[in-house]
């Protein structure tokens, strides 16, 4: 759950789109943490991901971890 917490605080301080390199980049975590924090937070209606190119593309206001 740190992982979840660390992705979702750089992603409101950071500008939309980031890949999933960048969040790698920002938080110091590793990429298939990243991909599976990501995954989760998108099945649960958290943000939005463009599968296509790997890219977070809306954090959705209101919902906490």
């Amino acid at each position: 759950m740190e992982e979840r917490k660390l992705i979702l605080q750089f992603l409101r301080k950071s500008s939309l789109p980031l890949k999933t390199g960048d969040i790698e980049k920002g938080t110091g975590l590793d990429r298939n943490t990243v991909q599976k924090v990501l995954n989760e937070l998108s099945i649960e209606g958290i943000l939005s991901l463009d599968r296509c190119f790997n890219k977070v593309i809306n954090l959705k206001g209101g919902k906490n971890e």
